[in-house]
């Protein structure tokens, strides 16, 4: 019997499942550096759009400076690499000050 659930999977298309174990400690970290880093980066491309974007984006920037100190805390990244992602960031995005003064902003 054809059950809704079937059905609606059926309709959505094909499902691509990746059988895995639980991540490793190497694709843990890989997978926070580039979360942040990619983070980073829309909200400093965000905030050379247009005036006052920084002010606009007040909360989604501390938001991404929390974020950077729980990977910190929970020992994901290393303070060395988290200063180095915020360090790059702001070299690609000069404009968007927030971003050079790294994650100790909220400090």
């Amino acid at each position: 019997m054809d059950t809704s659930r079937e059905r609606r999977q059926e309709a959505s298309g094909p499902r691509r499942t990746i059988l895995r174990g639980p991540m490793d400690e190497r694709s843990r970290h890989d997978r926070t550096i580039r979360l942040l880093e990619a983070r980073l980066e829309a909200l400093a491309a965000a905030t050379e759009r247009g005036p006052r974007a920084e002010q606009r984006l007040d909360r989604e920037i501390v938001a991404a400076v929390a974020a950077t100190r729980h990977a910190v805390a929970l020992a994901l990244i290393s303070t060395h690499e988290a200063d180095a992602v915020w360090a790059s960031v702001a070299r690609r995005h000069p404009l968007a000050q927030w971003c050079r003064l790294g994650p100790r902003l909220a400090a």
